[in-house]
């Protein structure tokens, strides 16, 4: 049996299409909701919970929070209203006193609804038998309860893929205990077919001390005559504000904080009309959450050619943070507090910590602070370490014939390193520090780094203990054992 696609594909709002902030338009002037926005994750709302806070008549709007769960504006849906969306989907659930169509027709529809609404909850895999339970469900609680109950105990509405066999099914169902939800069928008015228009509240929390974009639209999830609200369909204006902190762009929806706003929430009240009917207007505020970012500047190290000078590290802000973010010079304003040599110093504009030639060849700490811009007083310090690059002499171990001249290792530099880069005859220079046991006929060649065997050397183990040094910082040094084995006959 083919089914052509949905109201709600005709109306632009396919898979999440939307995004995940809007809802879902139905065609007939209902905005959903989808469920996951209302699935409490700690505990599911009782009838009662969900009644203190929305009427069950569902016309009117519900007030306030349920728990985290902002519930200002929208309508609690009746068992009568959801039959209606599940009726747009699937035309057979519009029968009055129909409460389940099921089977293979439907999988599809079934998985494109709850690609939108959600799935709160499944059901995968079974160990030990077949057929195995393998399905998705998106249940939720209705505004209507059985007359005479006490708790109430509230109609469910459900949306399953069975993936196991194939098949879908759109489902009323009366429940046998209060348990049922785990989400709320919620629905908001669009205007659709009238003048009227429907401007809703917006919450935000922003995530950039510096200030900035708050909010991108506000008319993103506000309605005009049915459609969605934009500045072609509707005049907007800024009404109030809380602090001068905070601005409506009436050109473009935005809104904006102020740098240096004060922790805590900043209101906005705005009003839309519409284009084609002016007396058609409606209010909506923006609460903007303005935190208290936590500054966090953390220990850096890095290196540097003392005799040469140059920047040992790129910027002391690379691995600081304000709030979740990365510090940056437009969010914080970086001071040297102190470093223990002049030649060291902190570049304030960059962050670069930049050493200067000719500074003694030691390890230097530079002390830095970060404080918000947005609020000076809001500080974190930490310290930048500075140190010559690591001259790194690495051990190395050679075999060859006693009574035979030789080069068993030709260059003792071959895997020794200067800051990580290869050690050579140009950035280093070798010395002879020891030579087990005392023999000239095992020689350390300083001018090539080369190890070499005059004829007729004993056998035995030799062990020769060398030092590379820095050339432009000759204090600046590494020692390393080259092990020496010598075997044979003549």
């Amino acid at each position: 049996m083919s089914r052509s696609l949905h109201p709600l594909v005709a109306f632009g709002c396919l898979a999440l299409a939307c995004g995940a902030a809007q809802a879902l338009d139905d065609a007939a002037g209902r905005d959903w909701r989808p469920l996951l926005e209302t699935q409490s994750h700690t505990s599911r709302p009782s009838w009662e919970q969900v009644a203190a806070v929305c009427a069950a008549d569902g016309t009117t709007a519900c007030t306030g929070r349920l728990g985290a769960i902002p519930m200002k504006g929208w309508v609690w849906a009746t068992r009568e209203q959801v039959r209606e969306l599940f009726g747009r989907w699937t035309p057979e659930f519009g029968t009055a006193g129909t409460n389940l169509v099921s089977g293979p027709q439907w999988q599809s529809l079934a998985a494109q609804f709850q690609a939108q609404f959600g799935v709160t909850y499944a059901l995968k895999g079974c160990s030990t038998y077949q057929p195995c339970f393998n399905f998705a469900n998106t249940t939720g609680m209705t505004a209507t309860a059985e007359p005479g109950l006490s708790p109430a105990v509230p109609w469910g509405a459900q949306v399953q893929v069975d993936i196991e066999w194939g098949s879908g099914s759109f489902y009323l169902f009366q429940p046998m205990h209060p348990d049922v939800g785990r989400g709320l069928w919620m629905w908001r008015p669009t205007g659709l077919g009238t003048p009227r228009v429907y401007a809703n509240d917006d919450e935000v929390t922003l995530k950039v001390s510096a200030g900035g974009v708050a909010l991108a639209n506000v008319l993103a999830n506000d309605w005009a005559s049915g459609q969605r609200a934009t500045l072609a369909n509707v005049g907007l204006s800024q009404r109030a504000a809380s602090s001068a902190s905070i601005s409506l762009d009436a050109t473009t929806g935005a809104v904006l904080m102020a740098a240096g706003a004060a922790a805590g929430s900043h209101t906005l009240d705005y009003r839309i009309c519409n284009l084609a009917d002016a007396t058609q207007c409606s209010d909506a505020k923006v609460t903007v959450d303005v935190g208290s970012f936590t500054i966090i500047a953390r220990p850096d190290v890095g290196a540097a050619n003392m005799a040469l000078g140059g920047t040992a590290i790129a910027s002391v802000l690379g691995n600081d943070q304000v709030g979740s973010a990365t510090a940056s010079s437009t969010q914080v304003v970086l001071s040297e507090v102190s470093s223990t040599h002049p030649g060291v110093v902190l570049n304030t504009s960059t962050g670069a910590v930049q050493v200067a030639a000719g500074t003694p060849n030691a390890q230097q700490v530079v002390n830095y602070r970060i404080c918000e811009r947005a609020r000076p007083a809001n500080c974190a310090q930490s310290t930048a370490t500075v140190a010559p690059p690591a001259v790194t002499a690495v051990a190395d171990s050679a075999r060859a014939r006693s009574k035979v001249a030789s080069t068993p290792v030709p260059n003792v530099l071959i895997n020794d390193t200067v800051g990580g880069e290869p050690a050579t005859l140009s950035n280093v220079t070798i010395g002879l520090v020891s030579k087990t046991p005392a023999t000239n006929r095992v020689q350390l060649n300083t001018f090539t780094g080369a190890i070499s065997v005059t004829s007729r050397a004993s056998s035995g183990v030799y062990q020769i203990v060398y030092r590379i040094c820095q050339i432009e910082n000759p204090t600046h040094c590494g020692t390393a054992t080259v092990t020496l084995e010598l075997s044979g006959k003549d």
